[in-house]
């Protein structure tokens, strides 16, 4: 009789300086692994506030690792993708679902000129449970309507930085309501998402084991 074939799983995680890739079976035991690494860029004009990551840096790393632990087992046998990174981190997107701004989360330009004023952190933080306010997403969206606002207007939505590569990876995009909570987009208590602005939305907020990805992104 055949031995049925085991399957894999592939975890990619989109850390602060680097990214790796790995594959596990069904038992937890790693078959291969990848890192692949990167920094953030400090704009002369935003220091010693602003961070940011080149989008492109960071796709053509992720992509190399992944390439490289797919060559080495069966690739035909991963069953399941996790993307999984760093917290607060997070990506504006247009509409086409290409980004405009990748930042980590040591980023914190909104102390750079946003008009923080009404952000009552004390409200903030009963509704999504995060603290301080002018970390997160919607003070970094204030800053880009204040400092940039070309950019400000072009933003469709705003995604975790794991959430936008797996948007990469398969062309839909959605992030769950753990991530979505580090975004401080999330009320906690109503399990919905706050509105920041009317134009800006997040992906569709799904559970973590949902099915997301149909079809792999093979370029």
């Amino acid at each position: 009789m055949q031995r049925e074939r085991s399957e894999l799983v592939l975890a990619i995680d989109v850390g602060t300086g680097g990214g790796r890739a790995a594959v596990y079976d069904m038992a937890g035991v790693e078959r291969r692994k990848a890192e692949r690494g990167w920094c953030a860029t400090m704009p002369e004009e935003l220091a010693p506030f602003g961070r940011e990551y080149d989008p492109r840096a960071i796709r053509e790393a992720l992509d190399a690792a992944v390439r490289e632990v797919l060559a080495a087992v069966d690739a035909s046998a991963v069953a399941s993708i996790a993307v999984t990174g760093q917290r607060i981190g997070c990506a504006f997107l247009d509409a086409a679902g290409e980004p405009l701004y990748l930042g980590p989360n040591a980023d914190v330009r909104a102390l750079a000129g946003a008009q923080l004023g009404d952000l009552d952190a004390d409200a903030l933080y009963l509704t999504t449970g995060r603290f301080p306010p002018w970390i997160y997403a919607p003070a970094r969206l204030r800053f880009f309507e204040a400092m940039q606002p070309e950019t400000f207007a072009r933003i469709a939505s705003v995604a975790s930085l794991p959430g936008w590569y797996a948007h990469r990876l398969c062309g839909e995009a959605a992030i769950d309501p753990t991530l979505a909570a580090d975004l401080m987009m999330w009320d906690v208590a109503a399990r919905t998402p706050c509105e920041v602005d009317p134009r800006i939305a997040l992906p569709d907020v799904r559970p973590a084991s949902s099915l997301c990805c149909r079809s792999l992104n093979r370029d």
